[in-house]
């Protein structure tokens, strides 16, 4: 059932967008992946070495992990 009805049946009850979900499936499929771009980032930052670009190899291990969960 589509429409009004349908959403009278959700009222109040917060439905993730298409990203969160993909997220979330992230952070359940490959932790490793996310942490250690996050890592990447954060110690780059720490030597004041963040460019862009400056963790490229780790960003596109997160990508690869977006496009296989999406």
């Amino acid at each position: 059932m589509t429409g009004a009805a349908d959403d009278e049946d959700h009222f109040g009850i917060w439905r993730p967008n298409q990203s969160t979900v993909a997220f979330q499936r992230m952070e359940q499929e490959c932790p490793d992946v996310l942490s250690s771009y996050a890592r990447c980032v954060i110690d780059r930052q720490n030597t004041g070495a963040l460019t862009q670009g400056a963790c490229e190899e780790e960003f596109q291990a997160v990508m690869s992990c977006f496009r296989s969960v999406r």
